[in-house]
């Protein structure tokens, strides 16, 4: 599909470096592109992009909002990477949002667009294209050596961990099946009680990012793709939870 997209707004003037600038547009008037977005930096320095919510308005780490754009027909997808080209426009990570930014029209507003169409389910293709995301990045991990699967061998490591320090296991995600039993995650918990647990996806997808044919278990190590895979966990995580 990415391919499919190219840039429907070429004969709009758009900034060429994300820096905040205003610039006019054809007929005179000041015009907002996606790039005037405030950062900050969050309780550990890191930096963070702020970017405004479409339809309520409210500006917040562009972690936690969706990006769409349009194709050359005037279809509007959904770019859960923020890499697809041509201007794009930020909707909370929540199904009632998006629901509303379609029903309002605010999205071929903001895009410009004259005759907007959309995929036949938009909150299914969103939720589809978040798992397909999820899992790429997990088998990615999974190949650097990043994700541990598997109640014994997740269990190992806690052990170790625990031995190792008792008291800091923030550096380990728990990753568990939606669909689980609560049995083994509570004897993966009693082991360290303090790490991070996370659940987004049923152990079928998780089977099929891990190669597995069903995976209940897994844990993340330490690592920058980890930061990255808890990002996207929890923005399918808030938008299931808004279906």
């Amino acid at each position: 599909m990415a391919n499919k997209i190219k840039n429907s707004n070429d004969n709009k003037t758009r900034c060429s470096k994300r820096n905040g600038d205003v610039l006019p547009d054809k007929k005179g008037n000041n015009s907002q592109c996606e790039c005037n977005q405030k950062s900050t930096d969050d309780a550990q320095g890191v930096k963070v992009v702020m970017r405004k919510c479409v339809v309520c308005g409210k500006s917040m780490d562009e972690a936690g909002l969706i990006r769409f754009c349009a194709s050359p027909d005037e279809t509007i997808y959904p770019d859960l990477a923020d890499k697809l080209p041509g201007r794009g426009v930020y909707v909370s990570s929540d199904a009632e949002m998006v629901r509303k930014a379609i029903k309002s029209k605010v999205l071929s507003k903001n895009l410009q667009l004259k005759s907007a169409k959309y995929p036949d389910d938009m909150i299914e293709l969103i939720d589809t294209l978040f798992v397909q995301r999820l899992q790429n990045l997990l088998g990615l991990a999974k190949k650097s050596g990043v994700v541990i699967a598997g109640f014994d061998k997740v269990e190992a490591v806690l052990e170790k961990q625990r031995l190792k320090n008792k008291e800091s296991n923030n550096s380990l995600v728990l990753l568990e099946a939606t669909d689980g039993s609560n049995d083994g995650k509570d004897k993966l918990l009693h082991i360290c009680p303090n790490i991070p647990v996370y659940e987004a996806m049923k152990a079928e997808e998780m089977g099929v990012a891990l190669g597995q044919a069903v995976c209940v278990h897994a844990l993340l190590l330490e690592s920058s793709m980890t930061d990255l895979i808890v990002r996207e966990i929890k923005r399918l995580t808030n938008f299931r939870q808004s279906k």
